[in-house]
């Protein structure tokens, strides 16, 4: 972690860019996963075996 200092008037612009690289970081993560489990086909096998069904 870094600490920053960011002008008043660039207060609400950074926190914009903020939570765009943290939607980014969420997005990138969720496509590790599915990726994992498509190069681990016996796992998602076992994954999608134990999903509860509606």
């Amino acid at each position: 972690m870094r600490q920053l200092s960011v002008r008043r008037e660039r207060v609400d612009e950074v926190r914009h860019w903020l939570r765009n690289y943290l939607e980014l970081k969420q997005a990138i993560e969720a496509i590790c996963e599915l990726n994992h489990d498509l190069l681990r086909p016996d796992r998602a096998a076992a994954k999608a075996r134990s999903k509860p069904h509606d």
